[in-house]
Formats: C-alpha cells, structure tokens, sequence
C-alpha cells in the first residue's frame, strides 16, 4: 500500500482529480528544495516539465520563488511554459489563478530570475490577482518598505528598460478605482 501511494499522488481539486508520478513529486520537490541533480533525475524519469501541485505551481515556479537560476535555466531549456498560473495559497477556487513565475520572482526579489524569465520570453503583460503587469508590480515592489532588500534605482531602471523592449505596455497596469466625487 505504501508503495503505491509513493509511485502515485492523487490531488483533488473540485471534482478534478489528478496523479503525479513519483518523478513528478520528485521534480517538484527538487525544484522548490533547489537540487540540481534531483531536477535533471526527475526529468530523465519522463517527469511533466509542467507538472504542478495542490496550488498549480510547477517547477518553475517553486525554483523562481527560492531564487535556484540553475534549475530554472534548465527547466527553461526544457521548454516549461513561462506563463502559466498558480492558485493563490488558501484560495477556495481554482478559478482563482494567482502567479507566474514571473510574478513569483519579483515578489521574492529575485532579479536575476526576473531578468531570465523576460530574456526567455514570459509575458511581461500577464497580470496578477491584483490586476498590476509584472512592471507595475516591480515598481511597487521598489517602495515596499517591508521587503528585505529594497531593489537598488539602477536595477529598477535595468528591468524597466528590459520590460520596456520585451513589449510591456504601459498602459496597463493597477485596476483602475472608480472616483465618486
């Protein structure tokens, strides 16, 4: 019984079931843990370079977030979807789609993620549950004074200009608030 219960993980969300492999469990740990060898294990098993939780988080989000360039490098070699979308923790939908790994890296403050993520092609469009593209959530991030290490003006202005020439369009950005006077 535990055998089968280490080679298969079952996941339900709503009525949708869904199985990881053992090589999938195994990628999505490794990623998160920032274990090299166990990534490249885990793919040379056939593990689903987008393979994801609970939450919808794959491999590259998890590597994103922890800050592991290597293995995102890697999954990015592999050809994992840079866009696709987590659920929030603790949502009660999985209509409630929350982060990329994008989004995911800016919020951890890892630069050098976002700068790799934006060179490989993510939508730099995509927005958040708050409705901010990835420039207007890096820019709020800038005069968050609650985040460990405030990004420096001169990396703020680097990944501006780099989201710029990737096709950010600045025109969109925080949802709009409705004036009632």
């Amino acid at each position: 019984m535990k055998l089968i219960s280490v080679l298969v993980f079952l996941i339900a969300i709503n009525s949708e079931a869904r199985f990881l492999s053992a090589a999938e469990l195994s990628l999505l740990s490794s990623a998160e843990k920032g274990d090299l060898q166990g990534v490249v294990d885990a793919l040379n098993q056939k593990a689903s370079v987008n393979a994801a939780d609970f939450y919808d988080h794959t491999a590259l989000m998890k590597a994103s977030a922890n800050g592991h360039i290597d293995i995102v490098k890697l999954l990015i070699e592999k050809r994992a979807n840079l866009n696709l979308k987590g659920l929030e923790k603790g949502a009660e939908s999985t209509s409630h789609k929350s982060d990329s790994a994008l989004m995911m890296a800016i919020d951890n403050e890892k630069y050098d993620i976002v700068k790799t993520l934006v060179l490989a092609g993510a939508n730099v469009n995509q927005k958040d549950i708050m409705q901010r593209t990835a420039l207007v959530k890096l820019i709020d991030n800038s005069t968050n004074l609650k985040l460990k290490k405030k990004i420096s003006k001169e990396k703020l202005l680097e990944l501006s200009k780099l989201f710029v020439e990737h096709g950010a369009d600045l025109n969109m950005g925080r949802k709009e608030v409705e004036r009632t006077d």
